[in-house]
């Protein structure tokens, strides 16, 4: 059945996720990816539902004056890994940030501060750690495309990579494509050194013959500390040091005369370091500000928050899901000396993992929750019962973030304020940074 073609579509807006809206003769609103706010383009359908639809650009039969000329070569080729190369960085901050802030007053159903934008420093180069994947030919590695069906092959060429990353993606793709279809993270370990890990699209691990080359490859590239290669079934096995400077992770590493502290590859972390230390600074002047200084840190992780709080709080206790990542933080935490932080491993997705804590001993909670966001929180937080005086929300989702926000608001807390971080230039992504009270 042949798909449904439109010409000349007007694009009026951009929605959440980054796509260009437009609307279809028959009054449905039809969703873009690629096209900009001033744009006419010309359409084919991918999907076409009752009250909606969603399309591809043929052909842009008039552009946006906002649209300029793509700094990276594979947009052409229709690499899904960005959405925002054709625009300046002001106006895809600008886009983001409005399609955001509506759609979270629409969850929320209250409404909310003006946000406050943050730039990001850098546009291209700026990722420490980069997800590619690589198909069952093993030849190259790459990002999906838009639609997500096709491998669009990048190898060392993504332009949001540090030079770093993506050089050792172009030394390595051929190397690791004996091991075929896979997900291959590489994350810098230090300044001048990457951790590859390595996860198959299969069960079993490669033969002992393939494994040894690897190993002495590991061994003979000053650019790559350690490999890790996991099959589909958890097994696993590591070729050289599979672990990454704290410094890499944590906006602050505690001091220590004994030690350089290190993580585990693999555990999460902002891949914007330098967004990153901006986020975590204003978070520490708003704690000042609202007068928090004994805090309860809800996925703290492994103290990418906590260690940069130390010297301004009395104290802050942190629940995290992760054993290895609590066991690190609490040994960051002894080798400091910094005995007024604690931590502990807890399932926040839980509402009795709520139960054992002891809200009257914190004022503030300080919470960055994964893209799921913090529903049991809210929960707990909304309670009549509960005396905490100040929240301080992190969320990498602004839908799932309106949601909790709508909890807390039945709760009685007020939104004071609402910011955005470009965390992710060039891509759809914002981080969201909102603070509550109750009074």
């Amino acid at each position: 059945m042949a798909k449904a073609r439109y010409q000349a579509l007007k694009v009026r807006e951009i929605a959440q996720g980054g796509d260009g809206v437009a609307e279809l003769p028959d009054g449905r609103i039809c969703f873009v990816p690629g096209a900009l706010p001033g744009d006419r383009v010309d359409v084919e359908l991918t999907r076409d539902k009752k009250r909606w639809a969603r399309a591809r650009v043929l052909s842009i039969a008039e552009p946006s004056v906002y649209r300029v000329e793509p700094e990276c070569s594979y947009v052409s080729k229709g690499c899904g890994g960005c959405q925002f190369w054709h625009v300046s960085p002001e106006q895809e901050l600008a886009w983001k940030a409005k399609a955001a802030f509506e759609a979270m007053q629409r969850i929320a159903g209250v409404v909310l501060p003006e946000p406050v934008l943050h730039h990001s420093p850098q546009i291209k180069g700026y990722r420490s750690r980069v997800r590619l994947h690589q198909g069952e030919d093993g030849v190259g590695l790459g990002f999906y495309s838009a639609e997500g069906k096709r491998l669009i092959k990048v190898g060392g060429g993504c332009e949001v990579a540090m030079p770093l990353v993506r050089a050792v993606a172009s030394d390595w793709q051929a190397r690791l494509g004996a091991l075929g279809a896979a997900e291959v993270l590489i994350e810098t370990a230090s300044c001048d050194e990457v951790v590859i890990t390595v996860m198959l699209e299969r069960e079993g691990l490669p033969g002992q013959t393939a494994l040894d080359a690897l190993r002495r490859d590991v061994d003979a590239d000053a650019a790559v500390r350690g490999m890790r290669v996991r099959d589909e079934g958890g097994a696993s096995v590591e070729l050289g040091r599979v672990e990454v400077d704290a410094g890499e992770v944590l906006a602050s590493v505690p001091e220590s005369e004994e030690r350089t502290y290190t993580l585990d590859a693999g555990q999460f972390r902002q891949s914007n370091p330098k967004v990153n230390a901006l986020l975590v600074e204003r978070v520490a002047a708003l704690l000042s500000e609202l007068g928090g200084r004994r805090v309860l840190e809800l996925f703290c992780g492994a103290g990418n928050f906590s260690f940069a709080l130390a010297r301004q709080l009395d104290a802050l206790y942190g629940l995290e899901g992760s054993f290895e990542t609590v066991r690190a933080a609490k040994m960051m935490a002894a080798g400091a000396n910094l005995g007024h932080l604690g931590f502990a491993r807890a399932d926040l997705f839980e509402a009795k993992s709520y139960e054992a804590v002891v809200a009257a001993d914190f004022d503030t909670v300080l919470l960055d929750p994964p893209r799921d966001g913090a529903q049991e929180a809210a929960r707990w937080l909304a309670s009549a019962e509960n005396p905490i005086s100040n929240v301080v929300y992190i969320a990498c989702d602004p839908g799932c973030m309106a949601r909790d926000l709508g909890v807390l608001s039945e709760g009685g807390w007020r939104v004071e304020g609402l910011e955005f971080f470009d965390m992710f230039p060039r891509t759809r992504h914002i981080e969201t940074l909102a603070w509550l009270r109750r009074p």
